[in-house]
């Protein structure tokens, strides 16, 4: 039986990456930092391609939100954020003002 990728993270990961959003993306005071590029990308500088929601379904703490993000020296990248209710308060406003140009349910 094959994953309902509603519900199943690492297949939109896969998913994401063979869309060419391969590295990750984490928050970080008021940017965005890549990883694999070591480096941090003001708001400005990233935009928001695509957002697809995920809910397992097995309790209230169960969704996440994967961000697909490009910016604007052209890398692409995902960021993951699990349950809303345990974002501290300046990752919730830096989430707040990304802006996204499209959204779908993946």
């Amino acid at each position: 039986m094959a994953p309902d990728p509603v519900k199943d993270i690492p297949y939109l990961l896969e998913k994401a990456a063979a869309k060419g959003f391969a590295h990750h993306f984490e928050t970080q005071a008021k940017a965005l930092y890549c990883r694999e590029t070591d480096t941090a990308y003001g708001l400005g500088a990233i935009r928001v391609e695509d957002m697809w929601f995920v809910d397992a379904g097995t309790d209230p703490g169960s969704e996440a939100t994967l961000y697909l993000l490009e910016a604007e020296d052209g890398t692409r990248g995902v960021l993951l954020i699990g349950n809303p209710a345990n974002l501290s308060a300046p990752e919730r406003a830096l989430l707040d003002q990304l802006k996204p140009e499209s959204k779908s349910d993946n």
